[in-house]
């Protein structure tokens, strides 16, 4: 069996913005033998913060120094190490230039014209997506050069990093991948990057859902950017998107996110409600988007390192259509977790069976990637 992860990244320090750590931190933290002092360093403030364990400050060592790495190739060439030989890998572009923290050393364009000369190296193995950030002028051309030049396999969006999926000038953008189904990729946790700009008056409305947006704590204008970017996320939002583009082939990234499992699993039933559904991105996802749409995904990437969902997922996947919808993905390298990337994919092998994992890994993926239908199970799995 071909085994696909549905969520990596490749991309360098370079990649990155210099203002995505405070005080300007990246710009020293490029520097490999600065990067280098991050384990010891932190370490000994360790000694002082019970806050800061060691394993936290070599998780975040271990970040710095993958996204220094001198090419997107060599950070491949190392997820591709833990997986089995005939493993395949959805490799997202990240175009940070427009989230407002600064700037960008290496160009949106070079990054992928690196991924395209990947795709060539290993085209059974690296499987492009390109990144599509409405308010770069020329992003949809960038697109389908990445489409039908260099052959990518499909489509990124961060909505976190400022605009709303239902922003029209996607449109274009959706209509072209429901006609060629292009599958699309889209960020959906409360985590993760999010805008740097300031947060206007006028926007304490859900352009998607039309909802105002309540300000929670001091109110305005003392509005926190990284919660209001959680505005941006909401699974909702693509219930309208959906609406227009009913055969559009899209993936909700991390599945709504820990934060929303974890609402789930603690709150209680509230019978006698119109909708007792707990009101989490989760149950908006199972609900309200892959219950009605055909070509709805989500994929578990970053939110199984935590083995407590794993019993959640398991029950969710007795429902047949979501057990069709459920990709595998890590979210490597970017997740800063204990666990190492063969430890995540083989607890999460063991934990389901082979049969479901081979649905998640193989079958569901294949569908979303290619629209293939499903083949009788091979031989066992590899390790």
């Amino acid at each position: 069996m071909r085994i696909y992860n549905c969520h990596a990244h490749i991309f360098t320090n370079r990649d990155v913005p210099n203002r995505i750590f405070p005080l300007g931190l990246i710009k020293l933290l490029r520097k490999r033998p600065i990067a280098r002092l991050v384990r010891p360093v932190g370490r000994l403030i360790g000694r002082f913060n019970r806050r800061l364990s060691s394993s936290a400050v070599d998780r975040y060592a271990s970040l710095l120094n993958i996204g220094n790495m001198e090419s997107q190739e060599e950070i491949f060439e190392l997820l591709k190490s833990f997986y089995p030989r005939n493993t395949s890998f959805v490799v997202l572009a990240m175009d940070f230039a427009k989230m407002g923290a600064g700037k960008v050393i290496k160009p949106y364009e070079q990054q992928l014209e690196e991924l395209a000369e990947l795709k060539q190296k290993y085209p059974e193995a690296c499987l492009p997506f390109v990144f599509a950030d409405p308010r770069r002028d020329n992003f949809f051309e960038l697109v389908k050069k990445a489409i039908e030049e260099y052959d990518f396999n499909g489509i990124k969006i961060y909505p976190s990093l400022g605009y709303y999926p239902c922003n029209p000038d996607l449109d274009d953008l959706y209509a072209y991948a429901q006609e060629k189904q292009i599958p699309i990729m889209t960020h959906c946790s409360r985590g993760g990057g999010y805008s740097r700009k300031k947060v206007k008056r006028k926007q304490l409305r859900n352009k998607c859902t039309g909802e105002k947006i309540k300000r929670k704590g001091l109110g305005w204008p003392y509005i926190s950017r990284k919660k209001f970017a959680q505005n941006y996320t909401d699974p909702r939002n693509y219930i309208s998107v959906l609406k227009r583009f009913p055969k559009l082939k899209l993936c909700l990234g991390h599945f709504g996110g820990g934060i929303e499992w974890d609402k789930y699993l603690a709150s209680p039933w509230k019978f006698g409600r119109e909708r007792p559904d707990l009101n989490t991105w989760l149950k908006v996802i199972t609900d309200d988007l892959i219950e009605p749409f055909d070509n709805v995904y989500a994929d578990i990437s970053y939110i199984l390192y935590n083995p407590m969902y794993i019993p959640l997922l398991k029950v969710l996947m007795q429902d047949e259509k979501i057990k069709r919808r459920v990709l595998y993905g890590s979210d490597f390298y970017v997740v800063i977790r204990d666990l190492s990337e063969r430890s995540f994919s083989l607890n999460i092998r063991a934990a389901l069976n082979d049969d479901l994992y081979r649905q998640i890994a193989e079958i569901n993926p294949e569908e979303y990637l290619f629209g293939k239908i499903p083949t009788p199970a091979p031989n066992p799995l590899p390790a």
